[in-house]
């Protein structure tokens, strides 16, 4: 196994669970943070022993807390988590670390202590700065929280922050997004910014209020949401945040490394705690492969704490498949990705298809990347390789 690994964190716990979410988060379930983080430690200690016995000590590119709500939960359970990570693998001294906050529960503690902790990097869940949006998102903030939390986070002296908008939230405007965008860019200035479009995902109440038409609200559709990233992209570049990954924008140098390694198959992932997603080699004699861990908060507690199998492993890909694999994750990167010949033949037509219509092209690299075009129907265009 490459002795290289990013780490994730899953924070499972939220204040309230937002009406467009189908994350794996449970909301008001305080009682379960010390059990849980208990489960989660020794999750991680079990598993250190297993893969430094496989490749040595691990070097740790980057760590990412993730939710849920990292910042709804007492510090103390993130910093021993830190701690116990530091303990069991050797994270690289410039690692990047990063943290997922609300501006609802976002505190100066917080802040002062996973800073002095090592934590480098905050991605602060704005989603937009419209109240009658964040209503409708069912956040627990308003605008002037999230720019109070944005301001704490400099305060308290963070050098890099990502600020998270989503666009296509019913009855938005494109006037209402630019004024997002300008606000952010302009006024704020973080280091990244990503965009996400709502997606109306089943079992959430998003999808039941659409589906039923219980909410009169104006649901924007494909095209005009289409048409705002268009002006995103575009605004953005032209403000010295080029977009770098399909939903990702950064001022230079400051591109994710965590969010790079998911689309890069030649990079190791770990996932911690409940639901939380891997992509590396995790027994001897085996290829890397793709597992999960069970998403009940209460089954993966009861599991850790008996030693019993957590974890489920996905199918292993044939060689074609792996290099279809390898294509359609590399082409959300802007740098695209870089073949072998042999590895280009057996997507030849495919490519070729792509290129003739005009939504792939080989950038100077000879990598193969999505065109401006592409980008914007991509999931149409990596599904050629699936």
């Amino acid at each position: 196994m490459n002795n290289q690994l990013s780490i994730y964190i899953h924070i499972p716990f939220c204040e309230k669970k937002c009406s467009y979410c189908n994350f794996p988060s449970a909301a008001g379930e305080n009682i379960l943070f010390q059990p849980y983080f208990n489960a989660l430690q020794k999750e991680i200690i079990t598993t250190a022993e297993i893969q430094n016995k496989l490749s040595g000590k691990i070097n740790v590119t980057s760590v990412f807390f993730g939710g849920g709500t990292p910042s709804s939960v007492p510090v103390k359970f993130l910093l021993k988590t830190l701690e116990t990570l530091h303990e069991n693998f050797s994270i690289n001294n410039d690692a990047e670390i990063s943290a997922e906050c609300n501006p609802n529960s976002l505190t100066n503690k917080f802040a002062d202590l996973i800073l002095e902790a090592g934590v480098n990097r905050f991605s602060l869940g704005v989603q937009s700065l419209d109240d009658n949006e964040l209503v409708k998102l069912g956040r627990l903030h308003n605008s002037k929280k999230a720019e109070t939390a944005y301001k704490l986070l400099r305060d308290a002296g963070a050098k890099n922050i990502s600020a998270d908008l989503i666009y296509g939230i019913p009855e938005q405007t494109k006037e209402s997004f630019k004024n997002n965008l300008k606000c952010i860019v302009k006024k704020w200035k973080p280091e990244h910014i990503s965009i996400y479009s709502l997606s109306i995902e089943p079992g959430t109440p998003f999808h039941k209020w659409k589906k039923n038409k219980t909410k009169n609200w104006l649901w924007p559709d494909d095209d005009t949401v289409m048409n705002w990233f268009i002006y995103a992209e575009k605004y953005l570049s032209a403000n010295s945040y080029p977009r770098y990954e399909i939903s990702n924008f950064a001022k230079q140098g400051f591109e994710s490394v965590h969010n790079t390694t998911y689309w890069d198959t030649t990079k190791n992932y770990i996932g911690f705690g409940a639901a939380a997603h891997s992509f590396c080699c995790i027994t001897n004699g085996t290829p890397r492969r793709r597992f999960w861990n069970v998403k009940s908060i209460d089954k993966y507690i009861k599991k850790i704490n008996a030693g019993e199998k957590h974890r489920f492993f996905s199918k292993q890909l044939n060689p074609k498949q792996q290099i279809g694999e390898k294509i359609y994750l590399g082409l959300r990167l802007t740098k695209g990705v870089k073949l072998i010949p042999e590895e280009e033949k057996l997507f030849e037509k495919e490519i070729l298809q792509q290129i003739k219509l005009g939504l792939i092209k080989k950038n100077k690299n000879n990598n193969i990347a999505l065109t401006k075009r592409g980008a914007q129907i991509a999931n149409t265009v990596m599904a050629e390789f699936v």
